[in-house]
């Protein structure tokens, strides 16, 4: 929980590089948020351990193993399983400023204990912690950005400057990659990813539902086949995130790396810096 951890970041010239891959990023799912709510948006970004997969097989050339393939399987499987089994709609609501206080206050009160937490135990229970707190940071950026996109289509760029939600977004964001900057720093990257991968999907499309009534359809069989598709989403993304290639690529620890081509480029990949 040190700002120095950023100092020493902007000391990299490849952190420079994954922050405005990162950017870009931002700017995408700034135009998705903009056509879709946040149930769709935000369970569809656990996709980037499958790409991550893909690169390193065809770009470094990797051996993939049955943890990338079974993880990027059910990855694929359980996300198209739930966006067929939910038909997500709504989403039109506009919060009112009574129910962003209510919102705000309760992540905020969750986060500073998941921070308060993490100060003590060991590195996996700390990493844990901090990217539990950093996955619901940005899910609350995530409903940020989707209250500025309707501000934009009600008046341009002038009304969206108008409006504290698009300073507040910039605000939770830098929090947000500061946590799980401390995240990554805390303990085994296979953990704070896992956090943040499954935390930040299911807060945002609670958040959806309570903020700009988000509807999924439930009804019969639609429930339970909800369900199902998302534990097989968690159960992918979390088998992903503990593939020996997917920890050699995002952190310089001791996860095996199978190639010298791969070691020598694996920081590029880190989260922290993209």
């Amino acid at each position: 929980m040190r700002w120095s951890l950023i100092a020493h970041a902007l000391k990299q010239p490849v952190w420079f590089a994954g922050f405005a891959t990162m950017a870009a990023g931002f700017v995408l799912q700034f135009l998705a948020l903009d056509f879709g709510g946040l149930d769709t948006v935000q369970p569809v970004l656990t996709f980037e351990l499958v790409f991550l997969v893909i690169i390193v097989g065809l770009w470094f050339r990797q051996h993939l193993g049955w943890h990338e393939l079974v993880g990027a399987s059910a990855t694929s499987a359980g996300l198209a399983g739930f966006l067929f089994a939910s038909a997500p709609g709504g989403g039109d609501r506009i919060p009112g400023v009574e129910n962003w206080l209510e919102m705000a206050s309760a992540i905020l009160v969750v986060v500073a204990a998941l921070v308060l937490l993490a100060h003590r135990g060991n590195p996996k229970r700390r990493a844990a912690l901090f990217g539990s707190a950093a996955a619901l940071g940005f899910a609350f950026t995530a409903s940020l950005i989707k209250a500025t996109t309707t501000h934009l289509h009600e008046g341009g760029w002038s009304a969206a400057f108008g409006h504290w939600e698009i300073y507040g977004l910039a605000l939770s964001g830098l929090i947000s990659m500061f946590l799980a900057q401390n995240a990554f720093h805390a303990g085994p990257i296979t953990i704070s990813q896992s956090a943040l991968v499954v935390v930040d999907p299911l807060a945002s499309i609670l958040i959806g539902i309570s903020l700009f009534g988000d509807r999924l359809m439930t009804s019969g069989v639609r429930g339970p086949g909800e369900a199902i598709a998302l534990l097989a989403l968690f159960i992918g993304v979390v088998t992903l995130a503990h593939s020996p290639l997917v920890a050699a690529v995002k952190a310089d620890g001791p996860a095996p790396v199978r190639s010298t081509k791969l070691a020598g480029h694996r920081t590029l990949f880190q989260r922290g810096a993209s």
